[in-house]
């Protein structure tokens, strides 16, 4: 999966890898657990530790880094997955200590070096919807907000603002190719007047190849009615050549289409889309009704 290492004050974090999380509440426990899923590994953080001051949380993370790296060091590399399951699993933890991050800035005082926290947590955290930061970032004195640093991480926080219940026909119009090197264009498959979950994803993305899986299983389920909903599968993958290979393996029941120029096409940077697998979900009259990083934040709103 492609990436970029993020060097801030706070994190060194991979921010353009995407994760699957799903938090659930432990019956022997107070609190809440978040169990990050990949293709061959469990494992359980959890995410409402309290800290009494930010240097603690600060501590906790440098002393959980070396045991984190250490264990993505051994997770087993494959034809399958190259390096990709290691650099997600890695991701899945630096988000999960995000939440952690936000969950104690809510308690911790309001002050200079928490309100500077508040920017790479709006910058990095993909996880954590629009509405949940800006609140937070409401919480801080006012003289913090209309500082430099506050103009600053509010215009990150507004680059990232949701794009729900915009009509997706008001964006750029994406062009696709088709598995017989057919072209056309995305606005031309939104015709149908039913539901349409976009789904982004490559055949390096790991992660992606598991979430097909999620969405077969969703299907046979009968958790998604194609009948109701049309799949549109885009890849990114610049190698056109091994993304039509892939196309003869299983399971590829919906209509793919391959986008060569990947995320730097308009249509993905105007909609601050940053990594796959990514998720949009638009209803009848083509609005947006969500966007998301794996399929069950996507589920309850298909019905």
């Amino acid at each position: 999966m492609y990436f970029k290492l993020h060097i801030s004050a706070f994190f060194i974090c991979l921010t353009y890898v995407s994760c699957t999380s799903n938090i659930r509440e432990s019956n022997n426990s107070k609190h809440t657990q978040v169990q990050i899923k990949s293709i061959t590994n469990d494992e359980l953080v959890d995410t409402n530790l309290v800290f009494n001051s930010l240097e603690d949380f600060y501590a906790y993370h440098r002393n959980m880094q070396k045991e984190i790296l250490e264990h993505c060091a051994k997770l087993k590399v494959t034809a399958l997955n190259g390096n990709y399951l290691a650099d997600s699993t890695y991701a899945n933890f630096q988000e999960l200590f995000l939440i952690l991050l936000y969950r104690n800035l809510q308690h911790l005082p309001k002050e200079k070096k928490e309100f500077y926290a508040l920017y790479s947590l709006f910058e990095l955290s993909t996880l954590l919807d629009y509405d949940k930061k800006k609140a937070l970032f409401m919480k801080f004195p006012e003289h913090l907000r209309n500082s430099e640093q506050g103009r600053k991480t509010l215009i990150i926080l507004e680059k990232k603002a949701s794009h729900v219940n915009k009509v997706i026909t008001d964006y750029p119009n994406l062009p696709l190719t088709d598995a017989h090197n057919n072209k056309t264009q995305l606005f031309n498959l939104l015709s149908a007047k039913k539901k349409k979950l976009m789904v982004m994803g490559a055949t390096w993305c790991s992660p992606c190849s598991y979430e097909n899986q999620k969405i077969f299983l969703a299907i046979t389920n009968n958790k998604i009615d194609t009948n109701k909903v049309d799949i549109i599968h885009i890849s990114i993958d610049e190698d056109r050549n091994k993304w039509v290979e892939s196309l003869k393996k299983p399971p590829f029941w919906f209509h793919t289409y391959n986008c060569a120029k990947g995320l730097s096409e308009k249509f993905f940077t105007t909609l601050q889309v940053i990594g796959v697998p990514h998720y949009i979900l638009i209803n009848e009259e083509n609005l947006i009704i969500i966007e998301g990083r794996n399929i069950e934040e996507i589920l309850p709103y298909i019905k």
